[in-house]
């Protein structure tokens, strides 16, 4: 009885994965859900999970992504923070705020 609910369970969540590959929403993870679902009672979501864990994987390391992150984080750790103007910042706050409080007061000009 409890393999057949989970079985109806993982099977419907992988059928709403299904559909939502053409409809809005995330397919893949809901039917990877599914799949971890029907893999707690059966040996063919097992290998399914494996066999897609393995593929997304090898997948990542073939797109060199990791590789291209550590550069970028090491480009970013060898350049300079830039320098932030503190005046600019100031004046452009104390005008923005003369401008609000003449608005609203409806001082003169």
């Amino acid at each position: 009885m409890k393999k057949f609910f989970i079985a109806l369970m993982g099977g419907t969540v992988v059928l709403i994965g299904v559909a939502m590959l053409v409809l809005p929403g995330p397919g893949t993870l809901v039917i990877a859900g599914g799949l971890a679902i029907l893999a707690t009672e059966f040996i063919w979501a097992r290998r399914a999970m494996r066999n897609a864990k393995n593929a997304v994987a090898k997948i990542r390391r073939q797109s060199g992504l990791k590789e291209w992150w550590h550069r970028r984080q090491a480009r970013a750790a060898a350049k300079p923070a830039p320098a932030i103007d503190q005046g600019v910042v100031v004046t452009r706050s104390i005008t923005s705020l003369r401008r609000r409080n003449d608005g609203v007061h409806g001082g003169s000009k």
